[in-house]
């Protein structure tokens, strides 16, 4: 079982301490009243970097008849790039999103008293 503190939220990592207690006695002649104690801490890492793409500058052309201006159609949405998790590379198509899942974007591990 969680002891008094449960689950708590690690002070300045990103990730969760945990300290648990059996529920029965370590079963020793004598140790009736004493119970296994464990503790752990589990730290979530990313797995990502984004690099955002350059903009492209904008070219303008002179207006021939300076009359009314034309409303421009609304620019299609292009692909995101510049994500990458580990190894891969991803790109984002906003007509059909499919989106990296929890593991592709985090490493989850348990660390030491010391880290």
């Amino acid at each position: 079982m969680l002891t008094d503190g449960d689950c708590v939220p690690l002070t300045g990592q990103q990730g969760f301490s945990v300290t648990v207690r059996t529920e029965e006695s370590v079963g020793l002649p004598g140790s009736e009243a004493r119970h296994a104690v464990a503790s752990a801490k589990a730290l979530i890492e990313p797995k990502c970097s984004f690099t955002a793409p350059e903009p492209e500058p904008e070219e303008t052309e002179p207006d021939p008849d300076p009359t009314e201006p034309e409303e421009e159609p609304e620019p299609e949405p292009e692909p995101i790039t510049g994500l990458t998790c580990g190894e891969e590379d991803w790109t984002i198509d906003p007509d059909d999103p499919v989106l990296p899942s929890a593991v592709d974007l985090f490493t989850v591990r348990l660390a030491g008293d010391n880290e």
